[in-house]
């Protein structure tokens, strides 16, 4: 696990979760009709607790200090998210690699 660390290497999961951050913004910024009423129901669905996609990505975001970010959509720029969102996980990464030195 420490090699992968001391490579400046990542596990998959840090680009899928990247990538999942990614998409939720393009659905969020989106102005077709069907996308936007499609993701307001996910997200009606979260709220009441039904586990769906939405929920993932409401996990991921409150799990690494986004929760802001989900309750209060139009308080960010949005588009800068998925930047931050990497940005904030490699260094959470190479900590963690270190530690099992």
């Amino acid at each position: 696990m420490s090699i992968y660390g001391e490579l400046c290497r990542y596990p998959l999961y840090f680009f899928r979760h990247t990538a999942i951050i990614k998409y939720w913004c393009k659905l969020f910024n989106s102005y077709n009709i069907i996308i936007r009423t499609l993701y307001n129901d996910l997200v009606e669905y979260c709220n009441n607790e039904k586990p769906n996609w939405a929920t993932s990505v409401k996990q991921l975001l409150y799990t690494n200090g986004f929760s802001d970010v989900w309750f209060n959509p139009c308080s960010v720029d949005i588009n800068n998210v998925s930047k931050v969102f990497k940005q904030r996980q490699r260094p959470i990464y190479t900590d963690l690699a270190y530690c099992f030195k």
